[in-house]
């Protein structure tokens, strides 16, 4: 008991990233609820079949594609933001990452993060992830980076790492060496989807949208330097 006492007064502050419960929230710019659900539901069958084929190049090509409608709904909801003259604000949401393989588990989430215009940073003492984005960026963010646990873990599991030359067993390092390259991958897969739809938007003649979103996103790639 004396040492959780101890543990509990030791550990390092912890900032608060929003409002306590049961305060209200500034109210930002809300894209129509059958427009978010229609995606919503597109998204998650996507990512339902990437989640369920053994074949990885076909998960790859599912989640691409859940990517770019979910940059093509950012870039219709940036156009809904500019129309109404409403301001949408980011915040920012915390996500928790399980062991084993905490940190390796994170890469992807900052990938998707980036590839979503939000910024992420691991913080391994407490095993979460603080993520900065707007709240729709957030919602696509965590919902394509759970998806992306589930294939990455099944595809990990399948991979059989061999013993060394000693007969040592090389599990742990295999696995983390696997989802520190899958994220490396999937992260080039996500950033060609979703700067692909940004070079559709600036061809259709809306320069305008592409002037507000541009700076987002280049403060995200200029992070990756």
């Amino acid at each position: 008991m004396i040492g959780v006492l101890y543990l509990l007064a030791t550990l390092p502050a912890i900032e608060v990233v929003g409002p306590p419960p049961g305060d209200a929230r500034p109210a930002g710019a809300a894209a129509p609820a059958d427009l978010d659900q229609r995606m919503l539901d597109r998204v998650r069958a996507l990512l339902a079949k990437a989640e369920s084929t053994d074949f990885p190049e076909e998960a790859d090509a599912f989640t691409a594609k859940a990517q770019e409608l979910m940059a093509r709904h950012r870039i219709d909801h940036a156009l809904l933001v500019a129309a109404t003259g409403e301001r949408d604000q980011p915040v920012t949401r915390r996500i928790a990452v399980d062991n084993p393989y905490e940190a390796p588990k994170s890469l992807p989430l900052q990938v998707v993060a980036e590839a979503n215009s939000c910024r992420a940073v691991w913080t391994k003492r407490f095993a979460f992830t603080t993520v900065v984005g707007f709240p729709s960026d957030l919602d696509s963010t965590e919902l394509l980076f759970t998806s992306l646990l589930v294939q990455a873990t099944r595809a990990m599991t399948q991979a059989k790492p061999a013993t060394d030359e000693y007969r040592r067993n090389t599990t742990r390092s295999f696995r983390q060496s696997f989802l520190t390259a899958y994220a490396s991958r999937i992260g080039e897969r996500l950033s060609a989807a979703a700067d692909e739809v940004g070079q559709e938007a600036v061809s259709s003649g809306r320069d305008l949208l592409w002037a507000i979103l541009r700076p987002w996103r280049m403060r995200a790639v200029a992070g990756r330097r």
